[in-house]
């Protein structure tokens, strides 16, 4: 729990970031947000690597109408005004924006992975599996996690750092519960308080909850660069 004080109370030692309009001390509660950013992007990252290496696989593997199907919804699915639409009928909880965040963005990499998996089939040495009597599941799991993981680790960790903005900014939009801690929560009491923006702990939060988030992205976005190097 962050400790509390009274509403909007300017920086001080005791809170460098002054308090929010409830009187929470804005600096737990930020450090709170980025927490809660993190489980974003590892959620958005689990979903869309999963769907996008099960449409490796489904490419590599021939199985057409399902490789398709996967793909057509992929890239049918509307981006942001899905998640408004959602928000506005539903409480949308940072976990759900991360998954359906992880599934929309895995749009950018439909057709670069279906033709990675397709030249991964004529290949000689997965012909060569073939030829030797493998199925295509068994061929696949002898070449295609090696041709996969690098592209599908790309365009998951891209949407891990987008899936950081799209939360903060549903959050700061209040299509979140406002009790949930998020790095727009900060800029959603702010604004929605009459003059908040105004003093000085609302324009620290406001300039806080910003970059704050920016920050967070990127150096997620860089973690998942780095971690494919190895």
């Amino acid at each position: 729990m962050c400790g509390e004080g009274l509403p909007l109370e300017p920086p001080s030692p005791s809170h460098p970031l002054g308090t929010t309009p409830l009187g929470e001390d804005a600096l737990c509660a930020l450090a709170a947000g980025l927490w809660t950013s993190l489980e974003v992007a590892a959620v958005s990252y689990l979903t869309s690597f999963a769907l996008l290496t099960a449409l490796h696989y489904l490419s590599f593997a021939r199985k057409g109408v399902l490789a398709e199907a996967l793909s057509d919804l992929l890239l049918s699915l509307p981006r942001l005004p899905l998640l408004v639409l959602l928000g506005v009928k539903v409480t949308l909880s940072p976990l759900l924006v991360g998954a359906l965040v992880g599934a929309l963005a895995s749009s950018a990499g439909v057709k670069v992975i279906k033709e990675a998996a397709e030249r991964l089939r004529e290949q000689p040495f997965a012909l060569a599996s073939f030829a030797s009597g493998a199925s295509p599941g068994e061929a696949w799991r002898l070449h295609g996690p090696r041709n996969a993981l690098e592209l599908v680790s790309a365009y998951a960790g891209l949407s891990s750092a987008i899936a950081i903005y799209a939360e903060a900014a549903i959050s700061a939009l209040g299509l979140e519960d406002p009790s949930t801690p998020s790095l727009g929560r900060l800029a959603y009491l702010v604004l929605n308080t009459p003059g908040a923006a105004l003093t000085e702990a609302g324009a620290a939060q406001l300039l806080a909850s910003a970059l704050s988030t920016v920050a967070v992205a990127e150096v997620v976005r860089r973690a998942w660069r780095l971690l494919r190097a190895f």
